[in-house]
């Protein structure tokens, strides 16, 4: 199948990204496991843009393209999240370490109640004394707490049931 230019052109974006990040090897392994990806999205070239701004705006750009070639599941979940919600691309380019939290922990494997929720909130904003920055803080929770229960309800680890409910519980504890 005949690729677009621009998704050649992201493609080879993200080859120079791990070549200069010296995993020679490591970047057949992605090119293969990335292609397989794509040819399951519904837009690819949207997918793969959020992809390559992801990458770029990551703090440690070597290890997540390490990670991505040596753990399968890590790029289909950032293929899945990327190709399925922009809300959820723009989040986790905004704030790529949210990736690593929802990979690296079970954060993504647990519901949260309504009162879980409201002292994290309130956790959140204990440190800040200006309304402003109290307000960015809940911001900061919310956009979070979206992007975990969404990549719970993607990835299939709630019910439309339970995400429903967190999300009623999210708007609550605001």
């Amino acid at each position: 199948m005949p690729q677009s230019p621009d998704i050649a052109r992201h493609k080879r974006t993200l080859e120079a990204l791990y070549f200069h990040a010296g995993l020679g090897k490591e970047r057949g392994i992605f090119v293969k496991q990335l292609d397989r990806l794509l040819h399951r999205c519904a837009d690819p070239l949207m997918t793969l843009t959020h992809l390559v701004r992801f990458v770029e705006a990551s703090f440690n750009q070597t290890t997540l393209l390490d990670d991505f070639a040596a753990y399968p599941v890590l790029l289909e979940t950032a293929v899945t999240l990327f190709d399925t919600s922009r809300f959820f691309s723009e989040i986790l380019i905004r704030d790529p370490e949210l990736f690593r939290w929802l990979t690296a922990t079970d954060i993504i494997s647990r519901s949260r109640t309504q009162g879980q929720m409201q002292q994290l909130a309130a956790d959140g904003i204990a440190i800040f004394r200006t309304p402003e920055k109290k307000i960015n803080a809940l911001k900061r929770f919310q956009r979070r707490e979206l992007l975990r229960i969404g990549a719970r309800d993607l990835l299939s680890h709630a019910e439309f049931t339970g995400t429903i409910a967190e999300l009623s519980a999210l708007a609550d504890a605001l």
